[in-house]
């Protein structure tokens, strides 16, 4: 309010982003000479989001200058963004950032839920999310429960900024693999007798568990030969085989044990070791890396060479499966 008390006046609105203001905005007065006091206003434009500023009026005249009192607005911030992203099983890649949207990660078989912890970078955006294209439920981000179904799980947490406006989605996909439970169901493997990984459902000497990691028939009965491949071209999954392979550099042919590995041994709890042996009665286990010979989409055949033992080229192998959670 300006009241030039009968004396011809000027004034204006001094604002900026601190008490020192910047910016003298110049106010048209009505009656300048006027002897009653007279509300004034300007609108500023330009603003920042997420700014304080501080603004007064000023005004003049031959009587001197008088400041009105110092205040202060501050503008809704249009910040959507995440400043942590971390997911309780599983890695996410790419690393977070919090410019990167879209991420990925992997979690094991036998993991049917994961927790997600999302942060705001401002403490006034809020945060709500979704899976699988579910209904959105309002979260505080600090742990997002997230259950998960075999196979490609979808989370979306949408930021939306303290201006109400600004959003901002972040998607992970997260993809759990089928475990021993989905493919022994989905094979024929149920009831309550001889279905558990070390039992042999379809009495074929061969334990489930072996079944499920060399991609053989489950509870058929058939299909337990040996995997059969043709070059680089894996046409059949089975037991191993051993054969005479030239090694990856080139020169003579060279002894090496070939078994199936599920693609997804990792996730699904599944380790595979390769045991040789001389004379039946001692095994020593292989440290070599597996070579990928062929590669189905599900299932690998891979080569371990025979090394030699005590000198000697080993004579036998025998492939060892176990899965843990």
């Amino acid at each position: 309010t300006v009241n030039p008390n009968g004396s011809t006046a000027t004034a204006l609105f001094q604002s900026g982003t601190s008490a020192s203001y910047g910016t003298n905005s110049p106010i048209t007065l009505t009656a300048p000479a006027g002897v009653s006091a007279e509300n004034v206003s300007l609108g500023l434009t330009g603003l920042l989001p997420g700014t304080t500023y501080h603004f007064r009026v000023s005004a003049s005249n031959l009587g001197g200058n008088s400041n009105g009192d110092n205040l202060t607005f501050t503008t809704l911030s249009n910040d959507a963004s995440l400043s942590a992203l971390a997911l309780s099983s599983g890695t996410l890649t790419p690393a977070f950032a919090s410019s990167t949207l879209s991420y990925s990660a992997s979690v094991s078989a036998a993991t049917s839920s994961v927790t997600v912890s999302a942060t705001t970078s401002h403490g006034e955006a809020t945060l709500q999310y979704r899976v699988n294209e579910g209904e959105y439920t309002t979260t505080n981000g600090v742990a997002i429960p997230v259950p998960l179904a075999t196979g490609l799980n979808t989370l979306q947490i949408e930021v939306t900024a303290e201006d109400g406006v600004t959003l901002r989605l972040y998607t992970i996909q997260i993809t759990r693999p089928a475990g021993y439970e989905q493919w022994s169901a989905a094979t024929g493997i149920t009831g309550t007798t001889n279905v558990g990984p070390m039992d042999d459902f379809d009495g074929d000497g061969i334990a489930n568990v072996l079944e499920y990691a060399m991609g053989m028939a489950g509870a058929s009965g058939g299909g337990t030969g040996p995997l059969v491949l043709n070059g680089s071209t894996l046409s059949s999954t089975g037991q191993p085989v051993a054969r005479q392979l030239p090694p990856p550099g080139g020169g003579a042919p060279e002894w090496c044990a070939i078994f199936i590995r599920r693609k997804d041994h990792v996730q699904a709890g599944l380790t595979y070791t390769a045991h040789f042996s001389l004379n039946l009665s001692s095994w020593q286990t292989s440290t070599a890396t597996p070579t990928i010979l062929a590669d189905d989409g599900t299932y690998e055949a891979v080569c371990v060479p025979y090394p030699l033992i005590s000198g000697q080229p080993a004579r036998y192998f025998k492939l060892g499966v176990t899965m843990g959670p």
